[in-house]
């Protein structure tokens, strides 16, 4: 009988008695069910990095208020809350959350062993081989699971809990023959590519050293702009991005990267968070994501007397794939921030992308913002449209008055 063992990366590992007593204790504060499986970073140094990182805001964003994972439903809603919860342990206790290992049974998929008679399909290797590209989506169609709804939903929900890393990555542990398709468990990554390809010690001391420049820079920056009213601290946030930082074409892919292939793997990583805005470094420039989530986690910092709101988005603007803001008055208007298109040399220079309403367009076919001879047309992610439902990411009529 010909055996194939689904390339999806099993990982396996030891949880040491540090790790299972982080578990035990985790299960008395979110009960967890016995068979996951978590693994922290108990390096004390970046323990205290993150308790440092988590104090204000404990993981989640307080300027959202919003839970994408609250629209998912069924075996991708289980996953989330487990994974969730775990993310929850790591900012109470301190410890930084890099694996969760979770059984099929946790997200209600009962059946271990299943025949290709009952999911109709004539050979599970066929299925796999003929279309390796949507081998991982095929098999998830079977079970009726969306990890990258999952994936997506994590990230909005908790942009803080992950600390440090830039991607999250859920693998599956599956054996598979020509007729029988046999589940062990999915595995929960927190990870980053610099980190998997490996970067030397004194280069991530490097980049520890600049993380923590940067939450002293972004606390400053929130305190000297406490006073003002809640539109000047937007307005006073958007200038502080663009003066320290510029776009990094090479990390939103647009350019060649010229320099080591270890710096090379760093900058498309960090290029994408926001501590790179912040770390006073002239060398470290970001893409779109890193100017939105620099807004996001000033606005996070904040007390907004009025009572406004704050959401990092993502999608597409003019067809490139960007990320942007949206912030929600009190009345529920919801107006965009484009902090990457308000710097120099972009469309909307001179912040003509701030607080913009849009008279064209509509939620699902894109907003078209005019700009004297120019225009720009964002349109949402799918899977964004999807979760947070078209009422949540409507824009106003009219700009901010």
């Amino acid at each position: 009988m010909r055996f194939f063992a689904l390339l999806l990366v099993v990982l396996f590992y030891t949880v040491t008695s540090a790790y299972a007593e982080a578990a035990q204790s985790a299960a008395t504060i979110t009960p967890l069910p016995a068979s996951v499986r978590a693994l922290f970073d108990t390096d004390p140094e970046q323990s205290e990095r993150y308790r440092r990182y988590m104090q204000p805001h404990g993981g989640t964003s307080p300027a959202s208020g919003q839970r994408l994972g609250s629209a998912l439903n069924g075996s991708d809603r289980m996953l989330y809350d487990v994974v969730y919860q775990c993310a929850q342990y790591a900012v109470l206790n301190g410890t930084p959350l890099r694996t969760v290992q979770v059984d099929y049974t946790d997200i209600g998929i009962r059946k271990a062993v299943w025949s290709a008679e009952e999911l109709r399909v004539s050979s599970f290797l066929t299925l796999v081989q003929s279309d390796q590209a949507n081998a991982v989506r095929n098999i998830e169609d079977l079970l009726g699971i969306d990890t990258d709804a999952v994936v997506y939903a994590l990230s909005f929900d908790l942009p803080y809990a992950i600390f440090l890393t830039t991607q999250i990555r859920i693998s599956h542990g599956i054996s598979l023959t020509d007729s029988q398709m046999i589940l062990g468990h999915l595995t929960v990554q927190f990870t980053s590519r610099s980190a998997e390809h490996g970067i030397s010690s004194l280069r991530q001391q490097d980049i520890n050293c600049q993380f923590d420049i940067a939450m002293i820079v972004a606390a400053d920056i929130v305190a000297r702009h406490a006073h003002e009213s809640d539109f000047q601290k937007l307005r006073s946030y958007r200038d502080e991005i663009c003066a320290m930082t510029d776009f990094n074409f090479a990390a939103a892919g647009l350019t060649p990267f010229e320099g080591s292939e270890e710096e090379a793997l760093i900058a498309a990583d960090y290029g994408r968070i926001a501590f790179w805005v912040f770390d006073d470094d002239d060398e470290t420039d970001v893409e779109c994501s890193g100017y939105a989530k620099a807004f996001q986690y000033l606005c996070d910092l904040s007390s907004f007397g009025s009572g406004l709101k704050c959401h990092y988005v993502g999608g597409y603007a003019n067809g490139e794939k960007h990320a942007w803001n949206l912030v929600e008055t009190a009345d529920g208007a919801r107006y965009l921030v484009d902090v990457t298109n308000c710097d120099d040399g972009r469309i909307g220079a001179g912040g003509q992308l701030f607080m913009k309403g849009a008279t064209t367009g509509s939620v699902w076919q894109g907003y078209t913002i005019q700009l004297g001879d120019s225009q720009i047309t964002y349109c949402y992610d799918e899977l964004l449209l999807k979760l947070a439902g078209p009422d949540a990411l409507a824009l106003s009529l009219e700009d901010f008055r």
